[in-house]
C-alpha cells in the first residue's frame, strides 16, 4: 500500500508539474503572441512613418522650389521696377522736351500770325 500512496504523490507530482509547465508553456505562448503583435505594430507604424517622412520631403522639395521661384520672381520685380523707373524718366524728359516744343512752336504761330496781321495790315498779303 505505502508503495501505492508513493506511486498516487508521485502522480500527483507530476501531474501539477505538467500543469505548470502547461501553465509557463501558456504564459510564454501568450507573450510571444504579443510581442508578434507589438512587432506588427511597430512594422506598421514604421511603414506608416516612412510614408510620412516621403511626403515631409516632397513638401520640402516643393517648398525648396517655391522658394526658388519665389527668389527668381523678386529678382523679376526688381528689374521690372528698375525698368519702371527707366521708362518714368525717359517720360519725363520727354514730357518736357514736348512742352519746350510747344513753347516754340506756340512763338512760331505767334510769330507766323503777327507777320500775317503785320501783311495784311500793309495789304501785301497773297491775293
Amino acid at each position: 500500500m505505502e508503495e501505492k500512496n508513493l506511486l498516487c504523490l508521485q502522480s500527483e507530482q507530476q501531474l501539477q508539474k505538467i500543469q505548470q509547465l502547461e501553465a509557463e508553456l501558456k504564459t510564454a505562448r501568450d507573450f510571444l503572441k504579443e510581442s508578434q503583435n507589438y512587432a506588427e505594430e511597430m512594422k506598421k507604424k514604421t511603414l506608416s512613418q516612412e510614408i510620412e517622412l516621403k511626403e515631409k520631403q516632397a513638401e520640402i522639395t516643393h517648398l525648396q522650389l517655391s522658394a526658388a521661384e519665389l527668389a527668381s520672381l523678386k529678382k523679376e520685380m526688381i528689374n521690372i521696377k528698375a525698368q519702371q523707373k527707366t521708362l518714368k524718366e525717359q517720360l519725363n524728359i520727354t514730357l518736357h522736351e514736348n512742352e519746350q516744343l510747344s513753347k516754340v512752336i506756340k512763338r512760331k504761330n505767334e510769330s507766323v500770325a503777327r507777320y500775317l496781321v503785320h501783311d495784311r495790315e500793309k495789304g501785301n498779303y497773297l491775293k
